[in-house]
């Protein structure tokens, strides 16, 4: 990550854990209320399990994705350059 943008973006990860905990306070309490302290605790492991795997998956797939054909109006890989082995 560039140097220039590190500040806005550990700011914004700041914001989005603030809001995420706001959200589970808000949520939390009531399933608390109706399934109890022992239905609570699991069902808040069943959802960051869920939430961790489908993070993996974005990233998985965002990562291992090839752009389509139209997308960069490519039809083959482009020109090989030749480097000669004295350069580095």
């Amino acid at each position: 990550m560039a140097d220039s943008a590190r500040a806005r973006a550990l700011s914004t990860m700041g914001s989005v854990n603030t809001a995420a905990m706001l959200c589970g306070y808000l949520i939390g309490a009531p399933v608390v209320a109706v399934l109890g302290p022992a239905g609570g605790l699991v069902l808040a492991g069943l959802g960051t399990t869920t939430m961790v795997g489908m993070g993996v998956a974005v990233t998985w797939w965002l990562t291992h994705r090839r752009p389509a054909q139209h997308q960069t109006g490519l039809t083959h890989p482009g020109p090989q350059i030749p480097v000669s082995p004295d350069r580095t």
